[in-house]
């Protein structure tokens, strides 16, 4: 299980918030404090919540070649 998103529906840090948590998580290198929305990976064959950040988070970690089934998120 991989989780590809873990943020707010606008991600974290939010581009257009000013208080303490998301200046410090914009200024910082951590990537690990720069999440994107949710995303899911169950398995080499089944994602959940494809969502708009998933093409990106994919492209740092898998192909999507053998992805065979998806949970969409209506």
């Amino acid at each position: 299980m991989l989780f590809l998103g873990t943020g707010a529906a606008e991600g974290f840090p939010n581009p257009f918030c000013r208080c303490e948590a998301c200046l410090a998580a914009q200024r910082s290198a951590d990537p690990r404090l720069k999440r994107r929305r949710s995303a899911l990976l169950l398995n080499d064959e089944t994602m959940i919540d494809f969502g708009p950040d998933a093409m990106f988070a994919l492209l740092q970690y898998l192909s999507l070649h053998p992805l065979r089934s998806f949970a969409v998120n209506l």
